[in-house]
């Protein structure tokens, strides 16, 4: 049966297409204009206080000026008086009122206002207003008034003098003072932590013993300031002061407390530590490294503050944050574990301020063995470093942070584009079994390029709680001839909870290296029991079907311990 349409029902068809376009699009825009009426009519939280009198202006309060004034809190500017009234004082002032002066015999300015502030209080009459002035008991100046047998002098009101701002609290804010708490330090023991920094800088040990002031510090690679305490109790340490320029020395800090004394005592930090160390310019001796600063902090109960790098403000630099908060025994890249250090959640923004393209060992064993780091893995942690691959880039980053929950975020290294580098994603997820869920297909979409030395060694290892399939596109962008450096050794060892291998999943992989004793694929799906079904392919073909003459050494005990396959 042949059906004919005629040219009515085309345009029907027309118009429903139309409007079902316009109808998607509406709904969205009535969607966003929701979301903005809710961020509209939220309040907007800020934790800087400052006194009446006076407003946030940066990280510190400041007065009013003259013929304006403020109730403070977290206002960031003054109101200006309306006309015919002024600030009760020329700063600072809390209220705008009418207002007229009198002069005592001293020549003292006195201010009299149209609200009666004190009981008693000296009245004057202009014309029809009344104007009041307030009293004080306290010895003044020579303008007096007897009332009721009481002789009261006539004084300043108060708050006449410069207005009191406070200091702002900035408590999770930039410019929060960096503190160190130290918990059960003994009489007779001593605290001690290195700078390498060059610049001005301030110790309050916090036991009311006289500011330790640092003038002039030079570049080295680490100057120890220590004191020692002569009771025993739990102290606060505040460091501040700003850097001048820094070291470039590999494996060193613009500070630490990797090798203090009595580290095992710090049991908490809080505060900016960026803002002492900032970054000063675009050269490496103008940016800090934060080099193992935490590192091996086993007594530390506290959590990483949001804001401990919201001073920072430009570009990475060379191994700026590498192993910072490291907490393996064995040193950075050693796999001897031994659990400690900062609890709760990795702060989603604790980078945001560094902008730019990555460095070489940026985030290496940034949180290597931080067992007692909880919660999800934050998907815009690395988000606002963007550009090519560096060599030691992501090594070990959650290497045996055992603690961390959930799946593994698809876009955590969006912003990563370009060929590979040498052990780029070695040991990244190694050992992090509270992690779950299948393994994102797009996670590495940005990384094109021939394979390099242990590009994805041991990515994976002894994440039991990782499921699903492995996405058969996982590498796609992975091709050209292996260099047999280990690119893909261990990769998903002992990764008991996936069950199957998608199709071509090294389907970029044109030859192993010439040399019969350089692994490739050595053990690379060694221990996940759990597999089933096809093994791995590439180019269409079972890999012992495209290199059957491959040695023990390139693909020894890939599928060892695989027996459902």
């Amino acid at each position: 049966m042949v059906v004919f349409f005629d040219d009515r029902s085309r345009d029907v068809r027309g118009f429903l297409k139309v409007f079902k376009i316009v109808r998607c699009w509406l709904v969205k825009f009535a969607a966003f204009a929701i979301v903005l009426f809710f961020i509209s009519i939220f309040p907007k939280f800020s934790y800087a206080d400052c006194n009446p009198g006076c407003y946030v202006s940066g990280t510190t309060c400041q007065p009013c000026t003259t013929g304006t004034w403020s109730a403070g809190g977290s206002a960031t500017s003054c109101t200006a008086c309306p006309a015919g009234q002024t600030g009760i004082i020329s700063t600072g002032a809390t209220s705008c009122i009418a207002y007229k002066t009198l002069k005592s015999s001293t020549g003292k300015l006195v201010i009299i206002r149209a609200a009666k502030n004190t009981t008693p209080s000296l009245c004057i009459k202009d014309t029809n207003t009344t104007y009041y002035g307030d009293l004080s008991s306290a010895i003044a100046g020579n303008f007096k008034l007897n009332f009721g047998g009481t002789v009261y002098n006539v004084v300043e009101p108060t708050g006449l003098a410069a207005a009191n701002c406070g200091t702002p609290n900035l408590t999770g804010l930039e410019g929060e003072p960096f503190k160190v708490t130290l918990t059960g330090i003994t009489a007779g023991s001593a605290f001690s932590f290195q700078i390498g920094a060059s610049g001005n800088f301030t110790i309050d040990w916090g036991d009311n013993t006289a500011v330790q002031s640092i003038s002039n510090k030079p570049v080295d690679t680490g100057t120890t300031y220590s004191h020692t305490y002569t009771a025993t109790g739990n102290y606060v340490v505040t460091i501040g002061g700003k850097a001048t320029g820094y070291t470039t020395a590999v494996n060193s800090a613009a500070i630490t407390f990797a090798n203090s004394t009595n580290k095992v005592m710090m049991t908490q930090i809080v505060g900016d530590l960026g803002s002492v160390f900032p970054i000063l310019n675009d050269t490496d001796a103008g940016k800090p490294q934060f080099y193992a600063t935490f590192s091996l902090l086993t007594g530390m109960t506290g959590s990483i503050p949001p804001n401990l790098f919201a001073g920072l403000h430009g570009s990475p630099g060379q191994y700026m944050f590498c192993g910072t908060f490291n907490c393996n025994n064995g040193g950075i890249g050693a796999p001897t574990p031994t659990p400690g250090c900062f609890h709760g959640p990795i702060p989603e923004n604790l980078f945001s301020g560094v902008i730019g393209s990555p460095t070489n060992s940026l985030f290496a064993s940034e949180f290597f063995n931080c067992t007692n780091l909880t919660g999800n893995i934050p998907e815009n942690l690395f988000s606002s470093v963007r550009g090519a691959p560096t060599p030691y880039l992501f090594s070990n980053t959650f290497a045996y942070t055992s603690g961390l929950t959930g799946s593994i975020p698809e876009n955590l290294f969006a912003g990563i584009v370009g060929a590979p580098t040498q052990l780029l994603f070695y040991n990244t997820f190694i050992g992090d079994t509270g992690l779950t869920g299948p393994i994102p297909e797009n996670l590495f979409s940005g990384i094109r390029g021939a394979p390099t030395s242990q590009l994805f060694m041991q990515t994976f290892s002894g994440c039991t709680g990782l499921t699903g399939i492995i996405p058969g596109n996982l590498f796609a962008g992975i091709v050209d001839q292996m260099p047999g450096l280990g690119e893909f050794n261990y990769t998903f060892q002992g990764c008991t909870g996936l069950t199957g291998i998608g199709d071509g999943l090294f389907n970029g992989i044109s030859g192993l290296s010439s040399c019969t004793t350089c692994s490739s694929f050595y053990g690379t799906f060694a221990g996940a029991s759990n597999l089933t079904g096809p093994s791995a392919k590439s180019g269409g073909q079972f890999l012992y079907q495209k290199w059957p003459t491959a040695a023990t050494g390139q693909v020894g005990k890939c599928y060892n311990g695989t027996t459902k396959l």
